[in-house]
This record gives C-alpha cells, sequence and structure tokens, in this order.
C-alpha cells in the first residue's frame, strides 16, 4: 500500500511539473486561408491585390481589411 501510495504521489508531481500553461498566442496556427468569390477577385489567376499600410496588410475589401486589423496580418504567403 505504501509503494502504490509513493507512485501516486510520483504521477502526480510529475504530471504537475511537466504541465504546460496555456498561451493561445503559442497555440494559434498563426495561418488565415481566405476564400473569394469570383465577383470579389475578377481576374483569372485568383491573385488578391494587396500593399502593407501601418504593418498591416490592405486588400481594398472592407470585410477582409477589418480582419487584417483586428487580428495583425502582417504579410502573405
Amino acid at each position: 500500500m505504501k509503494k502504490l501510495m509513493i507512485i501516486f504521489m510520483l504521477i502526480i508531481v510529475s504530471t504537475v511539473a511537466f504541465a504546460v500553461k496555456f498561451d493561445p498566442y503559442w497555440f494559434q496556427s498563426r495561418t488565415i486561408i481566405g476564400c473569394f468569390t469570383e465577383k470579389t477577385i475578377p481576374n483569372i489567376d485568383g491573385r488578391l491585390d494587396y500593399s502593407i499600410q501601418n504593418g498591416v496588410v490592405h486588400t481594398g475589401l472592407e470585410s477582409f481589411d477589418a480582419l487584417a486589423v483586428e487580428y495583425q496580418i502582417v504579410q502573405t504567403a
């Protein structure tokens, strides 16, 4: 019984020692995949022209630009 209690305590202590505090910045994939309609991007290649304004991606699409500001999208692939 004493050995079982010691093993149980070692398991608890090791679990607590290696527990990682949740950090939402670390666990985000930092990737956004966007889908647009043909009306939004009228060219055949599906390329979206963009620029960097105030350190954030600016596309000219109001909805995407609002997301870019909110989530600090600073580069494209």
